[in-house]
């Protein structure tokens, strides 16, 4: 934190041209760094022509692990536009010396037998509109009726987990912001307070493609029909490759089901206290607190690797980040935009780091739990509570990622067992901790727990059919706002027994 009367020697704009060094961000020599004022310990210098994101400096107090020291640095922030990565670095307030740099970025372990994500040529061949283009961002007042009041999109529904799950053919579903009446979506999923689209775009998401690889705005899904009904009816064949434009619209429905998705998590995150005082991703906060202007960006197909998927969370104001990849195994590639575990457990990053301490920065020690809370939001909003019963958690074994790695739906998926009370299917245990690896074995065990917690109090309080309808009930609605409060309440670098006690 910042301490009143602490005098830098070196500026903030001498920081930042350290950093960009650090960095090693791109043409770093001629990016010229103009004196800022700072404003209560910070300063901002706008994109600079090469960050997605503001470049802000900050005063802070830093502890140095090696030494247990506080040293005075400049906490610098920056997204280069070349780079897959949301950085801070910290730099000697003192001397202008580089201390450490910090990713914001958490990639994580979907690829079961490379474990990261590898570079791979783009299928440009596949997808003759993979050019980016802007030219349709937008729909502006002037060109038609300024409203959106209806919209249907051909998705694979919620609760499905993915195309090869139960309930999962495409079909088509109209206004499926009405599951969250309320603040949740006051504003609808296409319109910001200021903007209609006519696109994959709205108050909480921007979704586009990024075969380019360039971290820019590629080709969106846009409305077949003129405002103020949309219609985003593109049928796939999934028999063909996901990048596909034409002749079959397969990229226009993997990024509307990537849009879908995104603003799902918004919505029932919200109505379980991922508000914007709790520092959610909003364009326009609508005055309930927080800081607007930083909806997710959903990067589908991006082209900077194969087999994984990531979640960049700047601090509260900063525009989330969601990378999407391609599956290569089976031919055609697999496209995780079509598995909708992975696109909540990409999401629920966002929603635990905003929620923990500071809202970036928290989740970096070895015991923090991410994964597993990532994993835990997956499974809740995909399993079918219409329909479910209080044995499911010991007759239904659940696997993560089963879609994406081309595996039956009763695989394991990325972990080591499949979510089960059933000990003899998954036999994980506190005890397991020393023995598995950061951070997804360490995970794997914290979801176990949520798991389990949440089927025991099932028992006690039932089973409510809609998870949107928290008001109802449910032990599965009890545990789910538990869990969220709980990471609200725990302190910054938690371990299993800050988020127990939490909860």
């Amino acid at each position: 934190s910042r301490q009143a009367g602490a005098s830098p020697a070196i500026t903030a704009s001498g920081a930042v041209q350290k950093s960009l060094s650090a960095l090693q961000v791109k043409d770093a020599a001629s990016i010229r760094v103009a004196a800022t004022p700072v404003i209560n310990g910070k300063a901002s210098f706008g994109n600079m022509n090469f960050s997605l994101e503001n470049v802000t400096a900050e005063l802070v107090w830093y502890p140095i692990e090696t030494t247990g020291e506080l040293k005075l640095v400049w906490q610098v922030f920056m997204a280069p536009k070349s780079d897959e990565d949301y950085w801070l670095a910290r730099i000697d307030a003192a001397t202008g010396s580089f201390i450490d740099k910090q990713s914001l970025t958490i990639k994580c372990n979907w690829d079961a037998e490379n474990h990261s994500a590898q570079k791979h040529q783009l299928h440009k061949n596949q997808n003759p509109g993979s050019q980016l283009n802007n030219t349709n961002t937008l729909q502006t007042a002037g060109a038609g009726p300024t409203v959106v009041n209806t919209a249907s999109y051909r998705v694979i529904t919620q609760p499905a987990e993915s195309p090869i799950h139960p309930g999962g053919a495409p079909a088509l579903v109209t206004d499926p912001w009405t599951k969250s009446p309320g603040n949740a979506t006051s504003l609808g999923w296409h319109y910001d307070g200021t903007t209609y689209y006519t696109l994959t775009r709205g108050n909480n998401v921007y979704a586009y493609e990024d075969r380019a690889a360039t971290n820019a705005v590629g080709q969106v899904a846009t409305s077949t029909t003129a405002e103020p009904a949309l219609t985003f009816n593109f049928v796939p064949d999934l028999a063909q490759e996901p990048v596909l434009r034409t002749p079959v619209p397969n990229q226009q429905f993997n990024i509307t089901n990537l849009f879908y998705w995104n603003n799902l998590m918004h919505d029932m995150s919200y109505l379980y206290g991922f508000t914007e005082t709790a520092r959610n991703f909003q364009a326009n906060n609508q005055g309930r607190g927080g800081t607007g202007n930083d909806y997710v960006l959903a990067e589908a197909q991006d082209g900077s690797g194969t087999n994984n998927a990531n979640f960049s969370t700047p601090a509260d104001g900063g525009r989330g980040r969601m990378q999407m990849y391609l599956w290569t195994a089976p031919t055609p590639d697999r496209d995780g935009d079509v598995d909708n575990g992975i696109i909540a457990h990409e999401y629920t990053h966002g929603i635990s780091n905003r929620f923990t301490g500071n809202g970036s920065t928290c989740l970096t020690n070895a015991e923090q739990m991410g994964e597993g809370w990532s994993d835990y939001f997956g499974l809740m909003i995909t399993h079918d509570w219409s329909t479910a019963v209080a044995g499911d958690g010991f007759s239904k074994p659940r696997g993560i990622g089963t879609y994406a790695l081309n595996q039956p739906i009763t695989g394991l998926g990325i972990r080591q067992y499949r979510y089960c009370t059933d000990m003899t299917v998954n036999p994980m245990t506190y005890g397991n901790l020393a023995s598995v690896v950061a951070p997804h074995g360490v995970g794997t065990i914290w979801c176990t727990t949520l798991w389990d917690m949440t089927w025991e109090i099932i028992q006690l309080a039932g089973i409510n059919p809609n998870i949107f309808n928290p008001a109802a009930g449910g032990g599965h609605a009890i545990a789910l706002k538990l869990v969220s409060e709980g990471m609200r309440l725990q302190p910054c670098s938690p371990g299993f027994i800050d988020g127990r006690n939490a909860i």
